[in-house]
């Protein structure tokens, strides 16, 4: 069973790589940020209407996933305007921040399995998370336009839920492919696009020091690579939205 699985990562990892491929090319004609911003909200709006039209079928916790779904969008939407007339948008960073936690924590306490004793620590600590999301230094300071530390709490309570649920699949008796799990899937999107994201956070205001030179120099794996993988991650999540995950549409957990 550990090699069937060892084996699936392998051929999701060469399909992985010929994304990669793919979309390294794209920046060769198209402003980087602009097709990450593009993906990002592509991947947003496909999730609206795919609820939209599906809204009858889904699952009550579906339908909320979907009303989270179309939440971030609308703000993402505002904030996009807020740039114009350069407003301070940070409170729409701040619940933007807030609208996606809740939608892994949906997500992953549907697919998570836990003991009784294991469900009630996953709501807890989860609670404390959006806790220190809410209530930080970074959200009431005046010095900062921009929630970073409540940004970073949530990356590293994702990342955590990535891994458990990798952690999960490798002991999990029944097999179905990698390519076609949505468990997987989401994990692995979540982890690319929020571990560049806590990188960002982290490294960026150093990186942003140095001489333009070396930025220059360096600049596929300072900032193309990063880019890049946050639009792999994008694309994941499309790819899993049109694999119609029985656990939404159907109401069956399993």
């Amino acid at each position: 069973m550990l090699l069937q699985r060892v084996q699936s990562i392998q051929r999701f990892l060469g399909l992985d790589l010929t994304l990669f491929v793919a979309v390294s090319l794209l920046y060769y004609y198209l402003d980087q940020l602009s097709v990450q911003y593009f993906y990002y909200n592509f991947v947003l709006l496909t999730g609206v209407l795919y609820g939209l039209i599906h809204f009858p079928k889904l699952t009550r916790m579906a339908r909320f996933i979907n009303l989270l779904f179309l939440g971030v969008f609308l703000l993402e939407s505002t904030m996009m305007f807020f740039r114009v007339l350069e407003i301070n948008n940070r409170f729409n960073y701040l619940l933007i921040t807030v609208f996606l936690y809740a939608l892994n924590y949906l997500i992953f306490s549907l697919y998570l399995k836990f003991s009784p004793k294991g469900e009630k620590r996953f709501y807890w600590v989860s609670l404390g998370f959006l806790f220190l999301i809410i209530f930080n230094p970074s959200v009431f300071s005046r010095d900062y336009s921009f929630p970073f530390l409540s940004v970073a709490i949530f990356c590293i309570y994702t990342i955590v839920l990535c891994l458990l649920s990798f952690v999960q699949l490798m002991e999990s008796p029944s097999y179905i492919p990698l390519a076609k799990n949505p468990v997987f899937l989401f994990s692995f999107a979540n982890v690319l696009i929020y571990c560049v994201k806590f990188w960002s956070l982290s490294f960026r205001p150093v990186l942003y020091k140095l001489p333009l030179e070396i930025l220059i120099e360096y600049r596929l794996m300072v900032f193309d690579l990063s880019t890049i993988c946050l639009d792999m991650g994008y694309t994941v999540m499309l790819y899993i939205i049109f694999l119609k995950p029985k656990i939404l549409v159907e109401g069956k957990k399993g």
